[in-house]
């Protein structure tokens, strides 16, 4: 890990940092996918899509946060398998999975 990383680690923040980070990782992703040469219009439906579920799964992060702790750990355990499925997604959609 280089210190750029640690310093873009540094502004996430409480229970859900670890998943805002990655939520932030893969939205660098889609837009990646989105400028990438010879897209086709599947290709901009996969990023529109996938847009929306990272924001709608960063707004459950950041309502977890207030939640008693089992709760927190329950939607956040949630946000974890539709983080999985997004970022397999984007992975096979960048030709790597």
């Amino acid at each position: 890990v280089c210190s750029s990383d640690l310093h873009e680690l540094a502004r996430f923040s409480g229970k859900g940092a670890a998943l805002h980070a990655r939520l932030d990782g893969a939205a660098k992703a889609i837009a990646e996918l989105r400028e990438r040469p010879g897209n086709t219009p599947a290709d901009k439906t996969f990023a529109d899509q996938s847009d929306k579920t990272v924001y709608q799964l960063a707004a459950a992060v950041r309502a977890a946060e207030r939640m008693p702790a089992a709760r927190r750990r329950a939607a956040h355990r949630a946000v974890v398998t539709e983080l999985d499925r997004l970022e397999q997604g984007l992975l096979r959609e960048l030709g790597v999975g």
